[in-house]
């Protein structure tokens, strides 16, 4: 399975493939739910737990 992030600051738009395991998108989508379910999940949040549970480049500022 694979995670892509777009970077459109550089050039042309080349997505970035990284490879992640089911257990890692398992992982990410029980937390959103769970937070979602808290009425915690917020976009700032979810960019969060992608960069703690997801590897790879991730476009958007901390």
């Amino acid at each position: 399975m694979a995670h892509t992030d777009e970077q459109p600051d550089r050039g042309p738009q080349i997505p970035v493939v990284t490879e992640v395991s089911p257990g890692q998108v398992r992982a990410a989508r029980f937390r959103v739910s769970r937070d979602s379910a808290r009425g915690r999940c917020t976009p700032a949040r979810i960019v969060r737990l992608a960069r703690v549970v997801l590897p790879g480049d991730h476009p958007h500022p901390a």
